[in-house]
């Protein structure tokens, strides 16, 4: 997270902790995509542990294409089975409601709406229950969520186990339900969930299984073991630990996204290109392979499981070819339909935009429930309404195919409106698409020499309705996507346009199931802005070639026409409708354009010296959220010492001739002896680790405990294992990363500000207790807070009484020279922030140091600061980041701190110091 703003931090004192707001009430975090690259990491990079290969393979490659495989082939089976079952409900839901109309019985009509309004309001409220109770970020069709988590913002449970049970089942419940919802970009979600859940699975059973493999090689080599330590199976495959980092993460999670949608169109270049177009902001030829493996294995999935699919989820048939000279002179005719086709995709998201404001309050459980039933209800009872008043009976075709058509009111023939309104919108899409086939029906309801199996009254009828039924339904605390309803939209106008322009130009050999086709994929240009791969996907959906010109001229006609209406894609503005998230668009906005860091950056913050002390870490913690805190070079020198402190490194620099200690001097790597220059970076997470496991020293950064140099090598190894793993090892981390910056957690650590030591408390005796076996399985938690709680007091079972009172007369400090990242990205003050927006995206970083001309820090940039200097907009709905101010808010939370006691002490303000005052708001210390 990044730094927070003077004058809006308020110092914490000791009893305030219980009305702390925390940062679980704002989830603005990011993910850690670069490694941190510390002195202990470069000393394995030099001496890497021999690797495990078969055939040359390296054993960590090989798990990571397992993973990889078993992504696509879980996406897949999903896909199928969310088609399969659509189908068969469809059609039991529609032979019920056939019944119940014709059994001679009077109101037939009725009581099938009100079997209709049961089936539907049961569904719909299931799916809604399980999202609002059970996973609220299963809500929706996931797709923004998942785009803000590659684009490097952590959302909590956004892709759990938990989340990935309820999408299913929502999304199962909402596609079946007659409301205006597809399972398409659900399936986005749902693939990145599935490789979240896959890898995590890979990692752990790989750990759990190299522990097994390690205890039964010692067993039957414990001499050869207890020699060459480095020879162990964990140590020369260590697959755990390569899937567990952001980094790799990311490219299973992105080539998840691109399975599922793959999987839901048939289309596997097209999952790799929407990928690449829409979802992953970081690219990389490896993440384009990976992709590329995992839809190609999902379609095949598919294709096995359900063998229609081969023939493509939008295939149609009997269309007539057309040819260069028809082209030609149709194209203005196409530009017309599609700029109209469009113009209705940019007034979705302006509706889809307006419904905001009007959406029940995440909050209330009970409002959204109860906007759920009545929106479905509503518009269940306008199909039935508008099928009843404005369908027309048409005697049934040749194509008619075996359950699909809805009698509704005919007898002997099928209403057009019902059918394409209840059945499975699947097959009403192809048959849009086949209008003007070879096939024969009625011509005289046709209006044109083409049997057109929906009236002209019916389309006219059908676009606008479920043009509103989508604007109404999408938003809502159930799964489901848009995707499906914006080709009913657009390939009903297209339909309608052509049979009306066959109508009036019968000299031209016009297609209304092309020009169907074509809106469709001008719609969804108009609605999701995307290019490439939106031709891509069509045509791999419909496996023709033959329309491609028609496809290409759709998706630029749109996508140029929709910019002018409305500047972003659905995805877009529900990105910036959640005032949580902060997304970097792909490109700068021009606010960035004239700005330099400085000007962007936030000023006065927080620094930490090379060999910091635990009182003024803890102090720091306690106090603010923040993720990184700069390290910067302290005006006392330090001892020089290796990588891993070892008693060597200590007697070389210490002991003089004599053996009673020479005089300190600077490290051996400082290149500059300028007092605030930056040395490195530091992460929350490392210093919790370095709390938790003690790792303490003197204000010379010699270590408290006296180990051997094999022994502070591997503590230092075990270190940072555990500062890399801390965010997957700690359950309440691993998807809410914001708790990790509680308040409220140094507070439980017990940690005393002075020295560092435990303290002895009841609650330390209560957190002995809590950590008998078995009791964590017993113990239920009452909030996030009470999980923290136990985790953290969970790390410190092992430390004793006596370890705190032989050292209490110690004042600790922590040295974070071998663990700080000694490679992060500074930049001068004069760096455009242009460049700045780029480097955060193609590099992937969390914070961006600023210094000045002789390298001291004196700023700092997060996503945060690039959020707020973004500006405001037409394309910005929530609100903008806080401002940064060139404060030292650490003085100045200080400074409040003492005037708050002297106001409690009835002292008088004066006594302290005008100078000190003075010191405190002009000064900058470590």
């Amino acid at each position: 997270m990044s730094q927070q703003r003077l004058l809006e931090e308020e110092p914490l004192l000791d009893g305030d902790f219980q009305n702390a707001k925390t940062p679980g009430h704002n989830y603005a975090e990011s993910l850690d995509y670069s490694r941190p690259y510390n002195k202990v990491l470069a000393a394995r990079l030099k001496n890497p542990p021999p690797q495990l290969s078969f055939c040359g393979v390296k054993a960590v490659t090989v798990v990571k294409l397992l993973a990889t495989f078993l992504i696509g082939i879980v996406t897949g089976a999903a896909g199928a089975g969310l088609a399969a079952a659509q189908e068969r409900l469809y059609h039991t839901k529609n032979n019920a409601a056939r019944e119940i109309i014709h059994d001679g019985l009077p109101h037939g009509i009725l009581r099938a709406f009100v079997f209709h309004l049961a089936y539907t309001e049961t569904l719909v409220l299931i799916g809604a229950s399980l999202v609002t109770f059970v996973a609220p970020a299963a809500a929706g069709a996931g797709v923004s969520l998942v785009m803000a988590y590659l684009n490097g913002s952590a959302i909590p449970d956004l892709l759990s186990g938990r989340t990935l049970i309820i999408k299913y089942l929502g999304t199962l419940a909402g596609i079946t339900s007659n409301v205006a919802m597809g399972p398409e970009a659900p399936m986005v979600h749902l693939g990145a969930s599935v490789a979240h859940v896959i890898t995590h699975a890979v990692a752990v059973a790989c750990e759990k299984g190299l522990a097994v493999w390690d205890w039964v090689w010692k067993y039957w080599h414990p001499k050869y073991a207890l020699d060459h330590p480095e020879m162990k199976p964990s140590k020369r495959i260590v697959p755990a630990s390569i899937l567990y980092n952001d980094a790799d993460r990311r490219e299973f999670i992105g080539a998840g996204a691109a399975a599922g949608l793959a999987a839901a169109f048939g289309a596997p270049i097209g999952g790799v290109l929407f990928a690449l177009e829409e979802m992953c902001t970081h690219w990389t030829r490896k993440t384009g392979w990976r992709c590329f493996i995992c839809t190609a294995v999902a379609v095949f999935t598919l294709a096995q499981l359900r063998p229609s699919s081969k023939t493509g989820v939008l295939s149609f048939e009997g269309v007539i070819d057309m040819s260069s000279q028809d082209w030609f002179r149709q194209l203005p005719l196409f530009v017309l339909v599609n700029m109209g086709a469009g113009g209705l995709g940019a007034t979705f998201n302006a509706l889809h935009k307006a419904m905001f404001k009007m959406r029940a309050p995440r909050s209330s459980s009970l409002l959204r429930l109860l906007e759920v039933a009545i929106i479905a209800g509503v518009t269940l009872a306008m199909m039935f309404l508008s099928a009843y008043w404005l369908g027309q009976c048409i005697d049934i075709p040749n194509w008619h195919t075996r359950n699909y058509g809805f009698q509704f009111s005919c007898t002997n023939s099928y209403n057009d409106l019902a059918t394409a309104l209840f059945s499975n919108p699947d097959d009403t899409i192809k048959r849009l698409f086949s209008l003007g086939g070879r096939q024969q029906a009625d011509p005289s309801k046709c209006y044109g020499r083409y049997p057109c199996y929906f009236t002209l009254r019916s389309l006219l009828v059908l676009c606008p309705s479920y043009l509103v039924y989508m604007a109404l339904i999408g938003g809502l605390a159930i799964p489901g996507g848009l995707f499906m309803p914006a080709i009913m939209v657009g390939a009903s106008f297209g339909g309608l346009s052509g049979l009306v322009l066959d109508y009036f130009l019968p000299s031209l050999n016009i297609q209304p199931g092309l020009y169907a086709l074509c809106a469709a994929t001008a719609m969804l240009g108009g609605v999701f802005r995307s290019s490439i791969s939106l031709v891509v996907i069509v045509v791999e959906g419909t496996q023709n070639t033959r329309f491609l010109l028609g496809i290409i001229i759709a998706v630029v006609v749109s996508n140029w026409l929709a910019d002018l209406i409305h500047t972003e894609g659905v995805y877009e503005t529900d990105l910036e409708a959640d005032a949580t998230i902060i997304f970097l668009r792909p490109f700068p906005p021009k606010p960035l354009l004239p700005a330099t860091a400085g000007e962007i950056m936030a000023g006065g913050i927080h620094k930490m010296k090379e060999v910091e002390s635990v009182e003024r870490i803890i102090e720091l913690l306690r106090n603010t959220s923040h993720n990184g805190f700069p390290v910067v070079l302290g005006e006392r020198p330090v001892a020089s010492h290796d990588a891993f402190g070892s008693q060597q490194a200590r007697s070389e620099a210490f002991d003089g001739p004599d053996g009673h200690g020479g005089p300190l001097h600077w490290a051996q790597d400082d290149s500059s002896p300028t007092p605030g220059a930056l040395k490195g970076i530091i992460l929350r997470s490392q210093l919790l680790v370095l709390l938790t496991r003690r790792a303490f020293c003197d204000a010379r950064g010699i270590p408290v405990e006296q180990v051997s140099h094999h022994e502070a090598s591997a503590r230092a190894q075990d270190l940072d294992r555990q500062m890399r793993l801390f965010y997957r090892q700690n359950s309440f981390a691993s998807h809410r990363r914001h708790m990790a910056s509680d308040p409220k957690l140094l507070s439980q650590l017990g940690l005393e500000p002075k020295t560092g030591m435990l303290k002895q408390s009841e609650a330390s005796a209560r957190s002995s207790r809590a950590n008998t076996p078995g009791h964590s399985r017993r113990q239920s938690f009452s909030s996030e807070q009470d999980v923290v709680a136990h985790l953290v007091r969970a790390s410190f079972a092992s430390f004793h009484r006596q370890d705190a009172e032989s050292q209490a007369h110690v004042e600790l400090h922590i040295d974070l020279r071998s663990f700080m990242d000694t490679g992060p990205v500074a930049v001068r003050e004069s760096m455009p922030a242009e460049r700045i927006h780029t480097m955060f995206l193609s590099l992937g970083l969390r914070h961006m140091v600023v210094v000045d001309g002789v390298f001291r820090v004196v700023g700092l940039i997060t996503r945060k600061e690039l959020d707020y200097a973004a500006g405001q907009g037409a394309w910005r709905r929530n609100r903008r980041a806080s401002s940064p101010r060139r404060w030292d808010s650490g003085n100045l939370m200080r400074l409040k701190t003492m005037l708050v006691s002297s106001m409690m002490m009835k002292a008088p303000i004066v006594s302290i110091p005008n100078s000190q005052v003075l010191k405190y708001l002009k000064g900058s210390t470590c």
